[in-house]
């Protein structure tokens, strides 16, 4: 007995041991390595200082550990197959090894590495919610969450920097890439690109950190100095999302703010009957998206007004136009990608080959004529454009078979958190905030391709949280802790 309460004390839920107790702590410390790893790798200083040490295949290095711990826990604790619903994924999965056998002549090496990291996100970070209980990967997500915060919110403070004293630059930040290219630095077109690799990525990363900041905000109990500084650095988060303007991380905002609102004023009118509760929630709720719009207006032309030099090397680095095309040119690249529909067929073109044998069979398509056209005298000249779409990548990549089995499993999690959400009349903030999170990517997922067979920071956050509100939206939780 003394044995049992022992390994309960150090592993967590005694449900979630296994066979090798050991073996999920060693998945909870690789998953917060694994993320840590590949946020600092967004940031272009910290990589550009990796390719000049071995660090700089820690991408590979981690792959090849979580392969190992996939291969043990396996024959062991089986863990593997504890996220809910994870046999759809394993059948994209499975999609995709077909494709990459389709395509293979246009190369094996890429499809395995991001294959490989794509069966680890379901595999080790999807399912360790289920593999840890709930309130080890609440403690967990807290601690994981304060890390990278630090981290990331000195990368965004140096941003604001550059954008108040207008400093704006280019640079291959990665040299040792097969196809480098320039990263954009600081205040350029007209966007706080800061010190990130990917605009689009940091502006989300900034979101999913935002959310986590908000609920240390209104948690009930927590010290004023905390909540405090969790304000200060919610502010910075989102003045980097508003100053980068992506266009999808500002729509996802303002999801954000009429969800958010929603669901706490629900949870704090309990006493009131439904129907009233419900339009008392909604009208917050509006209320809600008119003030976050009009603070995006605001912190955006009060940056405007506070900048006090300009320092750019580049003479056109403050100009961005895209008049005449509301959606960037989104509507010809997916039009280009669906005309391919007969050849992408029931399996797909790979995760990796798509581009190749687009390129090669297709090279009269807007997707290809982009880079050949455009960027000719760059070193940026053997690429497709991507889909900016992740739902139709992985159409592109798993064929309909794979698209069809995603598809069902977004579908079933869909269903599973309405039907939660309409039976509990109060929901946990970390149900909220996972929610958040998970709803983020859903919707970036719509004009970009990062979330979804994707090896990036902002993939392992959605599948961690993604597997995070599996947990929460058990039924077996007590009504205690479904108040805030």
């Amino acid at each position: 007995m003394q044995k049992r309460e022992l390994r309960r004390a150090v592993f967590g839920d005694e449900s979630c041991i296994g066979r090798l107790p050991w073996l999920n702590t060693a998945v909870l410390v690789y998953v917060g390595v694994t993320v840590v790893s590949f946020v600092l790798l967004q940031i272009a200083p910290v990589l550009t200082w990796m390719a000049k040490t071995p660090l700089y295949h820690i991408s590979t290095y981690l792959g090849l550990i979580g392969a190992v711990l996939m291969a043990l826990d396996l024959f062991t604790n089986r863990g593997l197959w504890r996220g809910i619903w994870c046999w759809l994924l394993y059948g994209v999965a499975f999609m995709d090894v077909i494709a990459s056998l389709r395509t293979m002549r246009y190369g094996v090496k890429d499809n395995l590495f991001d294959l490989c990291w794509v069966v680890i996100q379901f595999a080790l970070v999807y399912s360790l919610a289920q593999r840890v209980g709930k309130e080890r990967m609440r403690r967990f997500l807290r601690n994981l969450f304060y890390v990278v915060l630090v981290i990331w919110g000195i990368a965004c403070c140096v941003g604001l920097y550059q954008y108040l004293f207008r400093i704006g630059y280019t640079y291959v930040a990665n040299p040792n890439t097969t196809s480098p290219e320039l990263t954009r630095q600081g205040y350029y077109q007209s966007r706080l690109f800061g010190l990130f690799m990917g605009l689009d990525y940091a502006a989300y990363t900034s979101m999913f950190l935002f959310a986590g900041c908000m609920q240390g905000v209104v948690t009930r109990g927590k010290h004023w100095a905390g909540r405090a500084a969790l304000a200060v650095a919610a502010l910075v988060l989102v003045t980097h999302v508003i100053l980068s303007v992506s266009r999808s991380a500002l729509i996802a905002l303002i999801l954000y703010a009429f969800c958010f609102t929603v669901l706490l004023v629900r949870n704090r009118c309990g006493s009131m009957k439904q129907l009233k509760r419900l339009g008392v929630s909604v009208l917050a709720g509006v209320c809600a998206v008119v003030v976050c719009w009009g603070c995006t207006e605001g912190i955006w032309a009060g940056m405007q007004h506070m900048a006090v030099g300009t320092v750019v090397e580049e003479p056109d680095a403050i100009e961005r136009s895209q008049e005449g095309d509301v959606s960037n040119n989104r509507f010809e690249i997916w039009r280009d990608y669906i005309s391919l529909a007969g050849e992408i067929g029931p399996a797909g073109l790979s995760l990796s080959n798509y581009n190749d044998y687009i390129g090669d069979q297709h090279p009269e398509m807007y997707i290809v004529r982009y880079f050949t056209d455009q960027f000719k005298d760059t070193v940026k000249t053997d690429l497709v454009y991507e889909s900016h779409n992740n739902y139709l990548f992985v159409f592109i990549s798993t064929g309909f078979v794979g698209a069809g089995l995603f598809l069902c499993f977004l579908v079933l999690v869909l269903v599973r958190v309405i039907r939660y959400i309409l039976r509990h009349p109060q929901l946990s903030l970390w149900t909220i905030t996972t929610l958040a999170v998970v709803a983020f990517g859903l919707v970036e997922a719509l004009f970009m391709n990062s979330v979804f067979l994707k090896i990036n920071d902002v993939s392992f956050i959605f599948w961690l949280a993604l597997g995070a509100l599996m947990l929460e939206t058990e039924d077996k939780v007590p009504a205690a802790e479904r108040t805030l």
